[in-house]
């Protein structure tokens, strides 16, 4: 049972750390959160599993022919899941003052987040940015992708259902600019005119 409470230790450890992550960033765009309740929202769209302490050898993974190079994969990962997190805002399951005003407050807290485990390159985001974010899910098919077309609008609707500026098409461009910096997003392979969006990422915790 001893490893076992070490495991629980340090994955309670990394999940309060990525709880203050998320209040600082929420901080940032004027939103106070309660530790408990930035926890909750970490907890319904991250999944932690904790490094293993025995000597073991791990894959190294890598492109045909090493391609790109390659990296190994460490003892523990963090896997960020968005669409676990836009579901549970929608339905209402995470209220709280300031994010329930603006639903994509905490998509704004879990992208700096992403963005900060998982991108080599740091991106300045926006909670304009998290609004686009927001609006790609909402608007998403069964295949998780969204048409380019319309796309200005549709973030202008939402944006304005909770008393938020219209975006320009300039602006709109910059979000979905940063976005697929950081891989949040990509053009869909099956339809260029399409966005295709990733539903989660794992990331390595050593």
């Amino acid at each position: 049972m001893k490893p076992r409470m070490i495991e629980d230790k340090e994955v309670d450890t990394k999940a309060r750390e990525l709880a203050e992550k998320l209040r600082a960033a929420l901080v940032s765009i004027g939103v106070t959160v309660e530790a408990s309740r930035a926890l909750r929202v970490i907890e319904s769209f991250a999944s932690l599993q904790p490094p293993e302490h025995d000597t073991r050898m791990y894959w190294l993974r890598m492109h045909l022919g090493g391609r790109g190079g390659g990296y190994s994969v460490k003892p523990g990962n963090i896997t960020l899941n968005m669409q676990k997190l836009v579901t549970a805002l929608a339905g209402g399951v995470l209220t709280a003052a300031g994010i329930a005003a603006a639903p994509w407050s905490a998509v704004f807290g879990a992208l700096v987040i992403w963005d900060s485990l998982y991108s080599a390159a740091r991106v300045d985001l926006s909670e304009e940015d998290a609004s686009v974010m927001w609006t790609l899910w909402r608007r998403r098919d069964a295949e998780h992708t969204v048409p380019h077309d319309g796309l200005l609008a549709s973030v202008n609707e939402e944006r304005a259902r909770h008393g938020r500026h219209a975006l320009s098409e300039q602006q709109l461009a910059d979000a979905v600019a940063k976005l697929r910096r950081i891989d949040a997003i990509e053009q869909s392979s099956q339809d260029p005119s399409r966005w295709w969006l990733r539903e989660w990422v794992r990331v390595d915790w050593s």
